[in-house]
């Protein structure tokens, strides 16, 4: 997992950071188009940073929980949310029972840990849930890593350090989920279609049942 230190420096604490993150009712929205799709009554977010979306669930009636690394983001959550948003590794889920969840979920969580954290961290998603593992991954067009070593010239998280095509991310959804149903793995429509296009937004959606 990231050391939890980078987290504590100031540039993640306001502009480029878990500073940009606020509430807004988009995030019901994107609660309720989860519960359509998913039928779920039980929730959790890895990489949740301030929370907001458990929040949004949690108004809602779902029973929802997040996990995040950054002292910073999780001390600044909703003070009602503050015992529903943990501290913690999320390759590291003791504190969840096994096949507790309905839907464990992430958002541009997975590029932020080592290969060997990612598989990890998969596991633990496969043991805590139930019925649904859901995952929303910046690929790129090729392996490039870290993202600092590759892109010094653009804004970017340096805390983004796996950085792969597609194929990459295939592979070990299979090497994990290899005897489950892996019912979505897709890209944005028209990804890479730009010839300077380097990067683009992966879905991936496993079923437990």
């Amino acid at each position: 997992m990231r050391d939890p230190r980078a987290y504590k420096d100031p540039k993640y604490d306001n502009r480029k950071g878990y500073g940009l993150y606020y509430w807004h009712d988009g995030y019901i929205e994107i609660a309720k188009q989860l519960i359509r799709r998913f039928k779920i009554f039980k929730f959790l977010e890895l990489g949740c940073a301030k929370g907001f979306l458990v929040q949004a669930m949690r108004m809602i009636g779902v029973e929802a929980y997040g996990v995040d690394i950054s002292e910073y983001a999780v001390a600044n959550c909703h003070p009602e949310m503050k015992k529903y948003i943990m501290q913690g590794d999320a390759t590291e889920l003791g504190i969840f029972e096994d096949c507790y969840f309905d839907l464990v979920f992430s958002w541009d969580f997975l590029e932020h840990l080592k290969s060997e954290e990612i598989l990890r961290c998969l596991i633990e998603c496969r043991r805590v849930s139930d019925k649904y593992i859901y995952h929303g991954i910046t690929v790129f067009d090729k392996n490039y890593g870290s993202i600092a070593k590759h892109f010094p010239n653009e804004p970017q998280d340096p805390t983004h350090v796996s950085c792969y095509n597609i194929n990459w991310w295939r592979k070990i959804f299979r090497e994990v989920f290899a005897d489950k149903e892996i019912i979505e793995f897709k890209l944005q429509d028209n990804a890479f279609a730009s010839g300077n296009k380097r990067r683009a937004q992966l879905e991936a959606v496993i079923c437990i049942k």
